[in-house]
């Protein structure tokens, strides 16, 4: 069966010379991004690890250093501060960069890291990198996408046999190269500074972005022709994407999931004459301007993620998934109570009330961020930062509610766990004490017996004569 599908003719199926790009067209992934959030739990560890990489050794722009900074801002009633951390190169090709900077191992494919800690409140900090790619890795996506040699795969499934055609199969690779260059900024964060995301809290992923310029193709529209090709490499027809006046000729768009953020323009649209001054490299200035622009912008989306993660905590504690079965201990269920919900409670309730509260002020929030605004001309008026700062405000609520009710209800389930554990004890008190009663009994009996079978018989005095 599955070879018929492979040998017969393909329905539906996009011809090949569809999904290449024409001439003239580049599609380059010129950087990507990864965000990471970091509580008070995590809040030591990313020090110690900021240090042994040799971030702020020679800093003469933060008093006292990274982490002196950033514990005033953590004791502070309000937060707030961002700092540019020093740019990352792979060891040995550091070059005459005049601004100093960290020789660390980086990825195949990282030309350099740019990372920024934003400390939006005293108990939430959020890392942004940025990841420069070299010229090798921010063109292979253009060139997966003019290989046209794909095959149909068949799926087994348990009720029978699918085909996926070659055009999807495609459009898969194209998906899974661009994940792999996203993985590579996501894996090293988890691997050197990791937080929140990297601890698999609450089993969400962590969050990371795309920048992506190309010559022909304008993303996220809908023209004559329609560029198939553009589709394939994830920058097809959104009718949700979003244009900002503050970063001209930029579209936003959010992937289904909304795990990533795929940001991207026309090339030529977006080349400044002050880009020149670099000569041929101009993707470190637009790399280093999109970096200063948007870091906000992630910082604020990351935070709301970290909300996020915490409600799927919550979740699974409350559906059971994180509670202890009922053949372990009242003892041992009171311990994974306090390990896997407590641990990380404190961290909860404070996230959620400095957030609802940093989210109540407009200013603040929106400061140093990038505006974006609907592309649709209806709505124009919709504004992701709004839409953002409301988003985070509400689900800030949410799970200070939900924890505080979710609290309540363990601590009640633990004073019956351990009611009931007190009540099987004296159970098996009154046992053992019916048992010893049972065995004093029985020795008893037993004794009485043996001292009747050991008394002397009684005898008649009275003789016949007598009588």
């Amino acid at each position: 069966m599955a070879r018929e599908l492979l040998e017969g003719p393909e329905y539906g199926v996009r011809e090949p010379e569809e999904t290449v790009p024409p001439e003239g067209e580049q599609i380059t992934c010129q950087a990507v991004w990864a965000i990471e959030a970091y509580t008070p739990l995590h809040a030591d560890r990313l020090f110690e690890r900021l240090e042994s990489l040799g971030f702020g050794r020679d800093d003469r722009w933060h008093s006292g250093g990274i982490r002196a900074q950033l514990e005033r801002v953590r004791g502070g009633p309000r937060g707030g501060t961002w700092l540019n951390l020093d740019h990352v190169f792979p060891v040995g090709r550091r070059g005459g960069f005049m601004f100093g900077g960290v020789e660390a191992p980086l990825p195949n494919g990282i030309r350099c890291a740019r990372p920024s800690l934003h400390g939006l409140t005293p108990s939430v900090t959020v890392l942004v990198v940025q990841f420069v790619l070299d010229d090798d890795a921010a063109t292979a996506l253009d060139r997966l996408s003019r290989r046209t040699n794909f095959k149909p795969k068949t799926q087994i499934h348990e009720n029978g046999v699918s085909l996926m055609p070659s055009d999807q199969v495609k459009q898969a690779a194209l998906r899974e190269l661009r994940g792999e260059l996203r993985a590579e900024g996501t894996g090293w964060v988890a691997e050197q500074l990791p937080g929140v995301f990297a601890s698999g809290l609450g089993g969400h992923p962590m969050p990371s972005a795309e920048l992506v310029t190309t010559e022909v193709a304008l993303a996220f529209e809908r023209g004559e022709p329609v560029h198939n090709y553009a589709e394939f490499a994830g920058l097809g027809y959104d009718p949700l994407h979003w244009i900002s006046d503050d970063v001209p000729h930029w579209r936003l768009a959010f992937d289904r999931s909304e795990d990533f953020v795929i940001i991207t323009a026309r090339r030529r649209e977006v080349i400044k004459e002050s880009y020149k001054q670099h000569g041929d490299d101009e993707r470190w200035p637009l790399t280093y301007e999109m970096h200063e622009r948007l870091a906000k912008d992630f910082a604020l989306w990351g935070a709301s993620h970290l909300l996020l993660a915490f409600h799927a905590r919550l979740r699974a504690v409350r559906d059971h998934e994180l509670r202890p079965r009922r053949l372990q201990t009242a003892g041992k269920r009171l311990r994974t109570i306090k390990d896997e919900f407590l641990r990380d409670a404190l961290d909860a309730r404070d996230a959620a009330v400095e957030l609802e509260h940093y989210a109540d002020d407009e200013r603040r929030f929106e400061w140093n961020a990038c505006e974006w605004k609907s592309s649709n001309a209806l709505s124009r008026e919709d504004r992701l930062l709004e839409n953002l700062r409301l988003t985070i405000k509400d689900n800030a609520a949410a799970l200070a509610g939900a924890e505080a009710r979710l609290r309540d209800g363990l601590i009640v389930d633990s004073s019956v766990v351990g009611t009931r554990a007190g009540l099987r004890l004296n159970w098996w008190m009154l046992l053992i004490t019916l048992v010893a009663l049972l065995i004093a009994i029985t020795s008893l009996i037993v004794a009485s017996r043996a001292n009747g079978t050991d008394r002397p018989r009684n005898t008649s005095t009275h003789s016949t004569e007598a009588r």
